[in-house]
């Protein structure tokens, strides 16, 4: 990595290598294999945080939904306001130096076709906030992409997902009790519908629906697509049998396994909390504690051993205390009650 302030557009944490012509010119991608075998992949060595906020629009419109912006000097990951002080107290001819090598930055993002304007702004680093927050205030809000990152009608195929609400005005996480991941579609009438999670078995969602409604969003239910076209979730079932995707993957008993993650004294913003930024591709829910405090889930699966796969992945994320735990019509239960249910089914 170059010497000084360097800024890069971190993409996410994932399985399979992603082939840099993706990003239609932004480079160079940097990948960082864990011990675990999954990649972490960052994008670009950009001079000025305008650069790399633009890079980052684009890199969210190409459907990176959590990418965002960190930033190192002389190698060493540092916060984006330390990036700034160390900005501001250079000497003045450094300074100069700097302000044309980002106006050269933001220039050569022009002509690959990006606008300032992809460049939205995220609220304040976070990078070094406590775990456990204990205010209100201390949440920050952020903005996505006038309410359509993460497309619902980009999925394809036959799907069922779990409606949240529909809304004049874009949602985030934080706006909806925490339910993450947000899928957005944008209605004939101007409305944003929004829905969390895509499930080619009606079981899957419908545990899904019992987690949103546990969440807080009560009204929370199931629908289905085909391709960009809502359906009945009636037609959906017919037409993922007729396909015989839907064979042996119904859980009448509603056995899930999640991953618990942490706890919280209020809601979080998931996009903006350092221990949740390379897991947003996984569904993550909450319970809340008799005490009030929250716990944060990631993951939902109907047997142990995929859970305990995601255990090892958000492990090496940097959270080593987590661990799987299980829950029946999204009521925490025992392991050993989970399993044998399981197994007497």
């Amino acid at each position: 990595m170059p010497k000084g302030i360097i800024y890069q557009v971190q993409v996410g944490a994932f399985r399979n290598s992603i082939d840099p012509a993706i990003f239609n010119g932004l480079s160079p991608l940097v990948g960082e294999r864990t011990s675990s075998g999954i990649i972490r992949y960052k994008v670009g060595y950009f001079r000025g945080f305008k650069s790399a906020n633009m890079a980052k629009g684009r890199i969210r419109n190409l459907g990176y939904r959590d990418a965002f912006v960190v930033v190192f000097f002389d190698g060493k990951r540092i916060t984006i306001p330390e990036a700034k002080y160390v900005i501001d107290n250079a000497e003045e001819s450094e300074k100069f130096v700097y302000e044309n090598l980002v106006l050269d930055e933001v220039e050569k993002l022009k002509e690959l076709g990006l606008r300032e304007e992809e460049g939205t702004a995220d609220p304040i680093d976070v990078s070094r906030s406590p775990i456990v927050v204990s205010r209100t205030s201390d949440i920050p809000k952020v903005s996505i992409n006038n309410g359509l990152a993460n497309n619902l009608l980009n999925v394809g195929g036959v799907f069922f997902t779990v409606q949240v609400g529909v809304f004049r005005q874009p949602k985030i996480s934080s706006d909806l009790y925490g339910v993450s991941p947000l899928l957005t579609e944008k209605l004939n009438n101007g409305l944003l519908r929004y829905s969390t999670g895509v499930y080619r078995n009606y079981s899957s969602a419908d545990s899904r629906k019992i987690d949103v409604r546990n969440q807080g969003v009560k009204d929370a239910f199931v629908i289905a697509y085909n391709g960009e076209n809502k359906i009945s979730t009636k037609d959906a079932k017919l037409l993922l049998e007729n396909d015989n995707k839907n064979v042996s993957t119904e859980n009448p008993i509603n056995i899930t396994f999640k991953v618990q993650v942490g706890a919280y004294k209020v809601p979080i913003v998931v996009e903006n909390t350092p221990v949740f930024k390379d897991l947003t591709a996984y569904p993550i829910s909450s319970i809340k504690r008799p005490s009030g405090i929250l716990i944060y889930m990631v993951g939902s699966y109907e047997n142990k051993a995929e859970a305990d796969d995601l255990k090892q992945v958000i492990i090496a994320a940097g959270v080593a205390d987590c661990f799987v735990i299980a829950l029946q019509d999204g009521k925490r239960i025992a392991m050993k009650k989970a399993l044998d249910l399981l197994s007497n089914k």
